[in-house]
């Protein structure tokens, strides 16, 4: 029998990682692959659908420094 697996409430926080219904936040250093993928297909939906002129984003760099 398989075990059954319930997620955590809403807004429950343990460790750095942030439950939000079926979304998970957690605190990253910005090294893992599919971070880098996820992001190089957020920008490039953002030029795919808006002006240059409305497209804004930090490089990978600037995002890991927190200042």
């Amino acid at each position: 029998m398989r075990e059954r697996v319930v997620p955590p409430r809403a807004g429950a926080v343990q460790a750095g990682r942030w439950h939000t219904g079926g979304v998970i936040i957690e605190i990253d250093d910005l090294s893992r692959p599919a971070v880098h993928a996820l992001l190089a297909a957020h920008l490039a939906a953002m030029h795919a659908g808006s002006p240059a002129c409305s497209v804004h984003a930090l490089p990978l760099d600037a995002l890991r420094d927190p200042a």
